[in-house]
């Protein structure tokens, strides 16, 4: 899901931390 970010740096970072959350999420479920 697209989030709306105002800078353009923290977007792989924050990419990273939500691919990286939603992997964790898959394999705890």
């Amino acid at each position: 899901m697209p989030m709306p970010m105002p800078m353009p740096m923290p977007v792989r970072r924050a990419r990273a931390a939500v691919s990286a959350i939603l992997f964790a999420h898959g394999v705890n479920l």
